[in-house]
């Protein structure tokens, strides 16, 4: 199982537009802009090069320090497109997850701008459960899906979601047979159907829900 799948689409104007598949958040030490130059139509890059440099050459030293990463950046083997959350107040940088770092809409933007390329750009962000009992509880009052930092939420279900009008990062919860489906008492499982056009402006994400019965 891959730790992300990006998913690209040539625009008109022969841009690549992405979005990212991942369970946690984008790992910030993953440099993606070799993966996301090739011009081949599928491309795999196992992850091996997961470091400090990296994120030296964007951010300061003291941002390592909120990062935490003498305990869980260094360690290569642990993805954060695994295990980091997202932070829950908007214009936040860095900040401690539940399980490991949570990054915040500035952090994924300064990431996101600082290794654009003229060929791509990234999208959209869909991603699991968040490991935040916070935002668990933003998730099932939003029927199963949460646009982290943005006032506008999905509303009924069957809708289909213009995306170039919402926030990047998207969550889906968890199914309801898990801890926590059990702690915030809800029944149904979410998933959702993203349609890429060659204009962004026509990418929409139709949400949908499973109820299911367990004991």
């Amino acid at each position: 199982m891959p730790s992300a799948l990006y998913l690209g689409r040539h625009s008109a104007s022969d841009t690549v537009n992405y979005a990212i598949l991942c369970h946690g958040a984008i790992d910030i030490r993953f440099n993606h802009s070799r993966l996301l130059s090739s011009d081949k139509q599928l491309v795999f890059q196992k992850i091996e090069d997961l470091d400090t440099e990296f994120i030296e050459s964007i951010w300061s030293d003291t941002v390592l320090d909120i990062f935490n990463i003498g305990e869980i950046a260094a360690k290569a083997e642990i993805s954060g497109f695994v295990w980091f959350d997202h932070m829950i107040e908007a214009g936040q940088d860095f900040g401690a997850g539940a399980r490991s770092a949570a990054l915040g809409e500035e952090a994924i933007n300064k990431f996101l701008t600082r290794t654009s390329r003229p060929g791509y750009q990234i999208k959209a962000i869909i991603t699991g459960h968040q490991h935040s009992r916070d935002m668990m509880d933003k998730m099932v009052e939003n029927g199963g899906i949460y646009n982290s930092w943005s006032e506008r939420q999905w509303t009924s279900e069957g809708e289909e979601i213009p995306l170039s009008e919402y926030k990047i990062v998207w969550t889906l919860s968890v199914s309801p047979d898990s801890q926590y489906g059990q702690a915030k008492d809800y029944a149904y499982a979410t998933y959702a159907i993203l349609k890429m056009t060659r204009d962004f402006s026509g990418w929409t994400l139709k949400p949908k829900n499973v109820y299911i019965d367990y004991e």
